[in-house]
């Protein structure tokens, strides 16, 4: 997964490449939250600091 990170002005800051399985499900803070399913099919949340 590819994303670009936009400032609140609209400027382009960041380019963000995340693997295939990784899914973005939210944002708080510094920090984005993925989820990506194992070969068990158990969920997993994955926290990431800016």
């Amino acid at each position: 997964m590819n994303g670009d990170v936009f400032d609140t002005e609209g400027v382009l800051r960041e380019q963000v490449v995340l693997p295939s399985e990784r899914q973005v499900i939210g944002f708080a803070g510094d920090f984005v939250y993925t989820a990506r399913k194992d070969d068990v099919d158990l969920f997993w949340l994955e926290r990431f600091r800016r």
